[in-house]
């Protein structure tokens, strides 16, 4: 199983995943074994997945190529419609998850019918995070996004995992909450009236910093994020024994 987030978290492009795939994969393979794991999709939408790869694929003028930039077929646009693409997008990921950076694998996944599956944890359980952080969720919620509760509790205990979160996870708190105050100051010497944080909620007070949510619950969205994308494909591979990657 491929997670076409991770390219784009550590800078890689579209184009650089599907160059590291088979290349002897023929048209239409329908390779039960090959599975491409969207972070970026919410797992509610795995039939709006399921459906564009059962449609036609594209013909090749649509296709990736170094001199023509890609258009959006019919199915694309009824693809991002139906994920709601630019509302689930984490605000938290480069701009390489647009939809338009995606188009090259989702033509390449459609073309060869290669299995796509949602990882991505849905807005309202994110945001339910960042007001009231973990406690909020319910038994049911914690079923569904935490496999192995035991496991998950200590993993974030251990110093390896606090160390990665001081390193690569907290600096993205700070930069926000640096965004969101020269914002609000920005507005309030333009008289443009305060502006809605993008993770606004969750306690006031300039000192829990960028809208009012506060360092704690950021890390717990953000690890309840990673958690549930693991949990997804796990199950996924529970269910299909003969998926690799």
């Amino acid at each position: 199983m491929l997670n076409k987030a991770a390219s784009s978290r550590f800078g890689k492009s579209p184009e650089w995943l599907i160059l590291s795939l088979p290349p002897s994969l023929p048209p239409s393979s329908q390779d039960a074994s090959l599975t491409l794991g969207l972070e970026i999709v919410p797992g509610k939408f795995q039939p709006a997945l399921d459906a564009y790869i059962a449609s036609s694929p594209p013909s090749s003028s649509s296709l990736p190529s170094s001199s023509s930039p890609l258009t959006l077929t019919a199915e694309d646009e009824a693809l991002k419609k139906a994920t709601e693409w630019d509302l689930c997008n984490p605000s938290s990921l480069p701009s390489s998850s647009s939809f338009a950076s995606y188009l090259p694998l989702l033509h390449f996944a459609r073309e060869k019918k290669i299995k796509l599956l949602a990882l991505g944890l849905e807005s309202e359980t994110i945001s339910k995070v960042r007001e009231v952080g973990l406690e909020g969720l319910s038994e049911e919620e914690r079923g569904r996004y935490v496999l192995d509760p035991g496991g998950f509790i200590s993993s974030v205990k251990n110093k390896e995992f606090k160390l990665y979160a001081e390193r690569f996870i907290m600096p993205g708190f700070a930069a926000r909450a640096a965004s969101a105050s020269n914002a609000a100051f920005v507005a309030a010497a333009t008289g443009a009236g305060a502006p809605v944080a993008p993770f606004a909620g969750g306690g006031g007070g300039s000192a829990r910093g960028g809208g009012g949510l506060s360092p704690a619950k950021f890390l717990a969205a953000r690890i309840l994020w990673d958690e549930s994308m693991a949990t997804a494909a796990v199950r996924h591979l529970q269910q299909n024994p003969k998926v690799r990657g």
